[in-house]
């Protein structure tokens, strides 16, 4: 069963956040014409929450061993890390037209934690096992539609700062999730939980990694967590995220420093002993190779925005 890194191929979409990684992803009424492979039968996977709204175009999706009919009108989404297929009619007689959402859940908790009843329904699509895997029936320029069209809109007009993007994307994911909430309930949440779905050596990969990236990182200790060899998992991870576990974890690192750049005011040497590099040099050299800017440099920009 062939999986591809798709992953990959979603810095086509508009990253609106303009993060570091892959963190968000959206577009807006994408077209087929575009040079894809996850549309013509490869099995693939996302490390984030992916939902897929349908606007044009016919096909048929496979997922957990079974097929389903895709139309105009359904939301798909797919959980952290599992495996589905998608085979669209793109056709120039019958155009495949949807808008896509691909986000890290962590990016997103921290603003839900004022909403408990919107925060339990995240952690429901999030982590619990979904009898259905869609919803279908939805009219054209439903509430959901309409809520990508402005959020499209504001973001090609928007000039903010990298955290203020981040509060529009929570603001958006609030009300994409407010919005979807109705229609599972009534279609498809189940009335009584099924259980959490099996947790995929990728998924707890990243996990250990959100908890550990600030400390040294040790391939053999991580794979001996998990009962995997070292190379399984390290080819593992690769074939589900498209990039090696030492870059991921500098990515999450990197990330992690530009934040503490912009919010604190730590010496430069302490920020990158904060995010797991020990020697400043190294932290300088590779700070500027991955966002082109030194950290001095990139704290100065920051605060003059």
């Amino acid at each position: 069963m062939p999986v591809s890194k798709t992953i990959e191929k979603y810095p086509k979409v508009n990253n609106a956040a303009g993060l570091s990684g892959n963190s968000f992803a959206y577009a807006y009424r994408r077209g087929s014409d575009s040079e894809e492979e996850e549309f013509t039968g490869t099995f693939h996977l996302h490390q984030g929450m992916e939902f897929l709204y349908i606007h044009e175009g016919e096909g048929e999706l496979t997922l957990d061993r079974r097929t389903f009919q895709v139309r105009p009108g359904m939301l798909l989404y797919f959980q952290p890390f599992q495996l589905h297929r998608l085979i669209m009619d793109g056709t120039g007689e019958k155009p495949f037209v949807r808008s896509i959402v691909l986000i890290e859940p962590n990016l997103v908790e921290p603003y839900l934690a004022g909403l408990p009843h919107l925060a339990n329904f995240f952690q429901h699509l999030w982590h619990d096992s979904l009898e259905v895997k869609f919803i279908e029936g939805l009219a054209e320029n439903n509430p959901i539609e309409a809520l990508f069209g402005q959020f499209e809109q504001i973001l090609r007009n928007f000039k903010g700062t990298t955290e203020e993007r981040l509060e529009e994307i929570g603001l958006f994911f609030i009300n994409f999730l407010r919005l979807q909430r109705p229609y599972w309930q009534q279609h498809a949440l189940p009335k009584e939980k099924t259980g959490q779905h099996p947790s995929h050596p990728v998924e707890l990969t990243i996990q250990w990694i959100e908890q550990n990236f600030n400390e040294e990182f040790r391939l053999d200790q991580l794979a001996a967590s998990l009962h995997l060899s070292p190379f399984y998992l390290s080819r593992l991870f690769h074939t589900a995220t498209g990039t090696s576990l030492t870059k991921y974890i500098t990515d999450r690192r990197i990330r992690e420093a530009c934040l503490l750049l912009q919010k604190s005011s730590l010496p430069i040497g302490f920020v990158g002993q904060a995010v797991g590099f020990n020697n400043p040099s190294y932290f300088n050299q590779l700070f500027k190779k991955e966002i082109g800017l030194t950290p001095q440099q990139y704290r100065a920009r920051a605060t003059r925005s």
